[in-house]
Order: C-alpha cells, then sequence, then structure tokens
C-alpha cells in the first residue's frame, strides 16, 4: 500500500503532465509541418508519445536500479529546485535535461551563498526537517549527473533518426532545402533515497528505511530525459549513432569517477568537471561534422530529391535513402514531380528506378506496387506548390 502511495505521488507531478504536453504539442506541430509541406503526413502514427512512454519505462527501471546499487541520496531541496527549474524550461519549449540539471546545482550554489536558504532552514526545521535533509554532496551530484548522461545517450540511441520527417526552408537563392530535426523528450522515474525525518513525522503512510539510525524515504521523483538536434547536411542516422556513442562513453567517465571517490572524494568534482567538457566537447564535435558535411538535401534540376520514405509503402522495401534522386521511373527520365507521377502510372503494378546516391554512385532497385494506387510509391520529394 505505500508503494501505491508513492507511485500516485509521481503520477501527480506537473513536470510529468508537461512532459506529456510537450510530446503531444511536438507531434501536433510535425504532423502540421508535414500537411503543409506534402499532399499528407509522412508519419501519421504518434511515434513520439510511444517512445516517451516506453523510455519512461526502460529508462527509468535502468536508471532506478543503477541509483539504488550506488547508494544515490539525494536531499529535497535539490529535487524542488530540479523540478522548478525544469518546469521552467518546458514553459519555455525547451527540453535541455543536461542545461537544466546544471543549473540547479548552480541556483542552489549562488542562492545558499546569498543567504536565501537561511529562513527557510529555520522554518522547515521546527516541521521536524533536519538540516541534513539540505546537504548536497558532490559524490551524489556525481552519481546523478552520470546517471543523466547515460540516459540522454540511450534515448538518442534509441529513439533519433529513426523517424526523419523533414521540414523545408529555402536558402539564399530561393532554392529549397529540407533538413531533419529530432526533437523528443521522456519524463522518466527515478527511484532515490530522501534523508530526514519529516516524512516519518508527518506522513506515516510513506515508504520509510531505518539505515544506522537514520531516516531514509524513498521517492520516485520525474527526470527530464529529451533532446533537440538538427541535422542538415549529414545522414541523420549516422550522425546520433555518432552522438548518442560520445556521451554514453562520457558517462564511463563518471563510472570511473564515483570508484574512485569512494577513496578520495575531491575526485567527484573533477570527474563532474571532465564528464561536463567532454560532453559539450561530443556536441560541438557532431555538430562541426554536420555542418562540414558536403551534401545539402536540396531540390535538383536533373531528377527528384527523395527527402522521405512512407513507412509501409513499397518505396520502403526499397533499397532507397532519403538524400537520393531519382533518375529514371520505368525507363524514362524525370526532371519534377509530374514527370514522376507520369512516369509511375505507365505501370500500375511495377516500378523500376534509376537512383544516383549522395556519393554519386548509381544504383538500380525495383518493386511491385499498389495496385489500385500505382502513383502511391512512398516517397515524399519537393512538391512543386509555394
Amino acid at each position: 500500500m505505500k508503494v501505491i502511495w508513492a507511485i500516485m505521488f509521481y503520477v501527480l507531478q506537473p513536470l510529468l503532465w508537461l512532459g506529456i504536453l510537450m510530446t503531444y504539442m511536438n507531434y501536433k506541430k510535425r504532423i502540421k509541418n508535414e500537411r503543409k509541406w506534402f499532399t499528407s503526413s509522412i508519419y501519421i502514427d504518434f511515434f513520439e508519445g510511444r517512445h516517451f512512454l516506453r523510455s519512461a519505462l526502460i529508462l527509468g527501471l535502468i536508471g532506478s536500479l543503477v541509483g539504488l546499487a550506488l547508494g544515490m541520496v539525494l536531499p529535497i531541496k535539490f529535487i524542488l529546485v530540479y523540478e522548478l527549474i525544469m518546469v521552467i524550461l518546458l514553459l519555455m519549449r525547451q527540453s535541455l535535461s543536461i542545461v537544466g540539471v546544471c543549473l540547479s546545482v548552480a541556483a542552489l550554489f549562488f542562492t545558499k551563498n546569498l543567504g536565501f536558504w537561511g529562513s527557510i532552514n529555520n522554518v522547515l526545521s521546527d516541521k521536524g526537517i533536519n538540516e541534513r535533509f539540505f546537504n548536497f554532496d558532490n559524490a551524489n551530484f556525481l552519481i546523478f549527473f552520470t546517471l543523466l548522461i547515460f540516459l540522454t545517450g540511450i534515448f538518442i540511441k534509441q529513439n533519433a533518426g529513426k523517424f526523419t520527417s523533414p521540414e523545408i526552408t529555402y536558402n539564399q537563392r530561393r532554392k529549397r532545402i529540407a533538413y531533419y530535426q529530432f526533437n523528443e523528450l521522456s519524463i522518466v522515474p527515478i527511484f532515490t533515497l530522501v534523508p530526514g525525518d519529516w516524512f516519518v513525522n508527518h506522513l506515516a503512510f510513506w515508504p520509510v528505511f531505518d539505515v544506522n539510525h537514520h531516516h531514509y524515504a524513498f521517492l520516485f521523483f520525474p527526470v527530464l530525459i529529451g533532446f533537440k538536434w538538427t541535422v542538415k547536411h549529414a545522414i541523420p542516422s549516422k550522425l546520433f549513432k555518432s552522438l548518442s556513442r560520445g556521451i554514453i562513453q562520457t558517462g564511463l567517465i563518471g563510472i570511473v569517477g564515483i570508484i574512485g571517490s569512494y577513496f578520495y572524494p575531491i575526485i567527484s568534482i573533477w570527474a563532474i568537471l571532465i564528464m561536463l567538457i567532454n560532453y559539450l566537447r561530443v556536441i560541438i564535435s557532431n555538430k562541426h561534422t554536420d555542418n562540414k558535411t558536403d551534401f545539402d538535401y536540396s531540390q535538383v534540376i536533373n531528377g527528384v530529391r527523395i527527402i522521405a520514405i512512407q513507412p509501409h509503402t513499397p518505396a520502403s522495401k526499397m533499397n532507397l535513402l532519403i538524400g537520393d534522386v531519382i533518375l529514371e521511373v520505368n525507363h524514362i527520365k524525370i526532371n519534377n514531380e509530374d514527370d514522376l507521377y507520369r512516369a509511375l502510372s505507365t505501370n500500375s503494378t511495377y516500378c523500376y528506378l534509376k537512383v544516383i546516391d549522395r556519393n554519386n554512385q548509381l544504383k538500380v532497385t525495383e518493386t511491385a506496387i499498389f495496385k489500385d494506387s500505382p502513383s502511391e510509391l512512398g516517397i515524399e520529394t519537393f512538391a512543386e506548390k509555394d
């Protein structure tokens, strides 16, 4: 029964519901953009919601078990400040999980130096919350920060680059260019121990542990795991694979730091700084890779550029990738979208394509197509409309 109360407390958290709302708004925005530029939605499926739920379950379990194994203890002050800052970031339509936790620690540091918590500590001490309830040592922050880095890397690996929905802009020559934005998040329930006597004194139903005559309540608190990234030149799936690998490797630095901090506590500070620097290095390096890639998802004069492939269509079964340019359809040369659909209509059950990929390599592919809808190959191109 006590565990049920703890779960209900998590479900009532405003950060959770804001995360759900943000996920739905991201979905509606994507659908609106797809319908603006194309005949219909490319991915009608609410995959953002599916990723939100799957990540909450899987990453929540991983994070909770690892946090418990490492003995993570978070004071209520940090949890409250963290949730407040994350709520503000979500209200600003930002899902910056790593930035949010850094802002939370910075807020605690500066408000402590300004004496902000002094009067609050006195009031809460009268309510049964002792000073130890507020202590937040570097070792526990290192554990939490390491968890956050690892979970972010796993989140990107699981979800980014799987659904490449294009957005359209114009370059200086008024030529259309596609780019691909990943903007997803999840609110992950992380189990942590919270030191103090307040739960014992005021919430008799709450799950509490007694370790060496010290009380620890257990709490599931919502942790924002999210990432926003725009790919303009590189192959999204490959770039996100590199990005996730670099972030996960950054988490390994935290593991080494956690082990070392048990023997030399000062190591925890250096591990946090090295992790943060390496995280920024990974971000900058992959952004540089994208910017330096000599390729644009742009309109072409000869042929038709593929900028999206709809799932469960004939095109999804062919050897086609975003960025490919279709030169011939059913042995007919094409220059625009109208040519493409006229050539497709010459055979109602079969399609032959000659394609040049982003490396200027020719390839040929063929497939059966829908008999009742011969024009529904399942690719999206730059439609001839303003």
